[in-house]
């Protein structure tokens, strides 16, 4: 083995340490001596993707590959590098070429299905996903990789937009062991559904707070199990949910300091989970609202705040975190809402919490009558304004799942990939009987859906 090969075997285990920085020095040390090397300048690539330099990345790939073109690896960091870049048709091509030089590769496979239900085509996604796993189970230790994790996890998505839920769920436990797994929480074990009498479970938060407003009202389900149920929740939820009855102890969740006292209870869950444990389907969602409730001196106070003028009532909410993977297709820049301020007889509210900047391309002022969400201190709050509002029309975050928990009327715009929850070519919603779903008909298509929205408003407050 020559010094340069010896140089890129380490190099490639500082790579899969996570130790970029070294994999890194290791790469530059090998183009000082051959400025063309193309196994160091596509880890380098592969280097500057991990860490958000796109543009980097998609050079030294592409300048990997002209130097040699035969590397079916190369063409998947490249699709890879596209698809983050929302170039899905480009990632694609590169995809099938790394196929077309390796047919066996589970990768390629797998984020060629990725890509295919990127554009809806569940079918071919499905067919990709597929593919990849009789390939990674040609390999002894298949299940450790958290490839396999993922396209698990991938055809558990595709399975509950569907409405398949009796496949989705056992597969959305993939989650777990996927290259983006949810906080798990120590101590206890798994609850596996069936009775629990004298005993204590603990349901925990592991995703966004809409997943707990969406999952929380099957808590009196357990109650009626037996035992005692515990609840961990996130602080801006547990002013709102105090009163809830579904749990006999309420824990605050503090990031700063674990204070849990993992002796104090027997069985654990996280809150996701329980749709699977308690074998829910289409047809048996508890859809009955509300089942959430604002405070009713809270709701008083922002019924004064908002008292004054007369006509519809609507809060907006145009951006959700930039955190969540499907931001910059779920989101919408605030100027498309101003096709609504000239309808007659609405009044329009922001209960934006926080003003993105990718999305925040006018003045809220120029919209809104009143900007709400330097008000709001938590979720208490915000159900509480909706309480007295006629109407939410907002992206799809957690406040349409709080909304829908509340009874409350809400129109929510759904990308033309949908969150799973969101199913496919439906208006409505099974999980929230208050909710309209505004969907585009193409991707990044939000003229038309605001032309709808137009019109509907319009229909609504002439109604009104």
């Amino acid at each position: 083995m020559t010094d340069i090969q010896q140089i890129l075997q380490t190099v490639v285990q500082h790579l899969s340490g996570g130790n970029l920085h070294e994999a890194e020095k290791g790469c530059r040390k090998v183009l000082t001596v051959q400025p063309e090397n193309p196994d160091a300048l596509h880890i380098l690539g592969v280097i500057a993707f991990k860490v958000g330099r796109l543009d980097a990345a998609r050079e030294l790939i592409s300048k990997a590959i002209s130097l040699f073109c035969n590397n079916p690896s190369f063409y998947t960091n490249l699709g890879n590098v596209h698809q983050a870049c929302n170039e899905t048709p480009e990632a694609i091509a590169q995809y099938q070429k790394a196929l077309a030089l390796n047919p066996e590769n589970p990768h390629a496979h797998s984020n060629l299905g990725v890509a295919y239900k990127a554009l809806g085509l569940t079918q071919k996604a499905m067919e990709n996903f597929d593919a990849a796993l009789s390939r990674y189970e040609k390999h002894p230790d298949f299940h450790t990789d958290p490839g396999y994790a993922d396209c698990r996890l991938n055809r558990a998505l595709i399975f509950l937009v569907k409405g398949n839920f009796a496949a989705g769920w056992p597969e959305f436990e993939w989650r777990f062991s996927s290259s983006h797994t949810p906080p798990t929480f120590p101590g206890g074990k798994i609850w596996d559904g069936t009775p629990f009498p004298g005993k204590t479970l603990l349901v925990y938060e592991e995703q966004g707070h809409g997943d707990t407003f969406q999952c929380i009202r099957f808590l009196p389900m357990l109650k009626e199990l037996g035992g005692h149920v515990i609840l961990e929740i996130s602080p801006a939820l547990a002013r709102l949910v105090s009163s809830f009855d579904g749990f006999d102890r309420l824990w605050i969740k503090n990031d700063a300091k674990d204070t849990r006292d993992l002796d104090q209870f027997d069985l654990k869950i996280p809150m996701m989970s329980l749709p699977r444990l308690l074998n829910t389907t289409l047809d048996t969602i508890p859809s009955k609202v509300p089942y959430l409730k604002a405070d009713d001196t809270l709701t008083r106070i922002w019924g004064e705040r908002l008292s004054g003028g007369r006509g519809m009532k609507v809060g907006v909410c145009w951006a959700g975190s930039p955190a969540n993977k499907n931001d910059r297709n779920r989101s919408i820049p605030l100027s498309a809402f101003s096709e609504l301020v000239s309808v007659p007889g609405v009044r329009l509210f922001s209960l934006q919490l926080e003003k993105y900047d990718r999305w925040t391309d006018t003045d809220p002022a120029n919209i809104f009558e009143l900007d709400l969400g330097e008000e709001i201190s938590d979720f208490a709050d915000t159900a509480a304004i909706l309480a007295n509002l006629d109407l939410l029309i907002s992206v799809d975050t957690s406040v349409v799942h709080l909304a829908g928990a509340l009874g409350a009327k809400v129109w929510t715009l759904i990308p033309f990939v949908p969150d799973w929850r969101w199913l496919l070519d439906r208006e409505d919603s099974p999980w929230y009987p208050g909710m309209r779903l505004f969907r585009q008909k193409g991707r990044g298509e939000w003229k038309q859906v605001f032309r709808q929205i137009r019109a509907a408003l319009t229909q609504a407050s002439n109604q009104g």
